[in-house]
């Protein structure tokens, strides 16, 4: 891969980077509710 950073691949990193925060907020906030938990 080459290092100068391709304008879309620096778009597809910074909403992935994104979509990566929001996944792990929404599986700490979901995390007493999670599946596991509600079957003990």
């Amino acid at each position: 891969m080459s290092i100068k950073l391709d304008p879309k691949m620096l778009f597809l990193s910074k909403i992935q980077s994104k979509l990566g925060v929001k996944f792990k907020n929404l599986l700490q906030f979901n995390h007493p509710y999670s599946p596991q938990n509600l079957d003990k």
